[in-house]
């Protein structure tokens, strides 16, 4: 790698928000969080996590490197209960990538789950295996990391008898997508001196989208020293603008939190983007805080009308999961709990599911 590449690199990974993790800890031991970054789609703000593990670039940009995991399987091709999948190689490792095929591998009616913990024991017994033809995107992570947004569960991964932990954000292509980068220009050392007070990077695509990928290609977009930040905040703008557009062959991991999972909640009256995702396969606790939501009598929530968070990061309590809580019949549409609990026509039913409410960022 050239110096300006390793640069350019460096730059990247700032500019996208790279592993930015804070430490919390708790009595099972220390946790570390992958804060989302903040960026833009067709001008309304979306939010990404950031992973850099030394995923082989190629075609100058266009592509990643396809590594390989094992999935041990019985003779149906369920997976083994208990069984943790198989890589190779670690991040920075040669042949490692995020990236990487699900081979399956059918093991004998007798095996014991984590009997086998490296790929090289596992190929040395010679069973059967049928490459899938599915590429997911697996990040290996520190272990203990969690995601702000509570939207995926780590997982357990050998990698030549250690256990390491990861995250799983499904099947994506190694070709890559664009994602433009607002500069006013470079330094002496050919650093990119990114647009101050910019919120974020721009993309075209999101998961639905043709063309959507994990994996970004990053466009540098130079405007002028003056332009006023957020100003620009999609494609189209850019392309507008007519600012001069380089193209790096630098490529980052960063998957987009699906906007079905994404809204805006409110605590003690002020906006914020979380995600909310019911997890019924959580079991339920007490002890988690509610979130409020306005509904009809048979429980349908009411349009255009705010959840409302009981507790926000700092607070005691706040873990990112909530037990979903139904507001029915109130006064008005409050945006703070206090307003809701005082709100004498309003009835309140717990509904006995737990959903995460992860605040992620302020709303501009």
């Amino acid at each position: 790698m050239t110096l300006r590449r390793l640069v350019l690199a460096l730059t990247i990974i700032i500019t996208c928000g790279l592993i930015a993790p804070s430490h919390s800890t708790h009595a099972q031991g220390i946790k570390i969080t992958q804060t989302v970054t903040p960026g833009f789609y067709e001008g309304q703000s979306v939010f990404y996590y950031t992973f850099f593990n030394g995923t082989p670039v190629l075609d100058k940009g266009a592509t990643v490197a396809v590594g390989e995991q094992y999935r041990l399987v019985d003779a149906e091709g369920n997976p083994i209960e208990g069984q943790h999948d198989l890589i190779a190689a670690g991040p920075y490792d040669n042949g490692y990538s995020d990236l990487r095929e699900i081979i399956e591998v059918t093991a004998p009616e007798d095996y014991e789950a984590n009997t086998i913990t490296s790929v090289e024991d596992l190929l040395a017994q010679d069973w059967p295996q049928a490459r899938t033809g599915k590429n997911h995107n697996i990040p290996i992570v520190r272990t203990g990391t969690q995601l702000q947004g509570h939207d995926y569960d780590p997982i357990s991964i050998w990698i030549n008898g250690d256990e390491r932990q990861a995250f799983d954000f499904g099947e994506t292509p190694a070709q890559t997508a664009p994602i433009w980068v607002l500069i006013t220009g470079y330094d002496a050392t050919g650093s990119a001196i990114r647009l101050p007070g910019q919120a974020g990077p721009i993309i075209r695509q999101l998961h639905n989208d043709p063309g959507y990928s994990d994996f970004w290609q990053v466009f540098f977009v130079t405007v002028p020293e003056d332009t006023v930040p957020n100003s620009i905040r999609s494609y189209e703008q850019i392309i507008e603008s007519g600012y001069p557009i380089a193209e790096s062959e630098n490529v980052i991991n960063c998957p987009v939190i699906r906007l079905e999972n994404l809204t805006i909640g409110y605590l003690n009256d002020t906006a914020y983007y979380i995600t909310r995702i019911d997890r019924p396969d959580l079991p339920l606790d007490t002890t988690l805080p509610p979130i409020y939501t306005y509904v009809y009598d048979d429980g349908v929530p009411l349009e255009d009308t705010p959840w409302v968070l009981s507790v926000g990061e700092g607070d005691d309590g706040y873990t990112g999961f909530c037990m979903r809580t139904h507001v029915l019949l109130a006064s008005t549409y409050h945006t703070n709990e206090t307003d809701i609990l005082g709100d004498s026509n309003a009835t309140i039913q717990a509904v006995g599911v737990v959903s995460t409410c992860a605040i992620l960022m302020p709303v501009d």
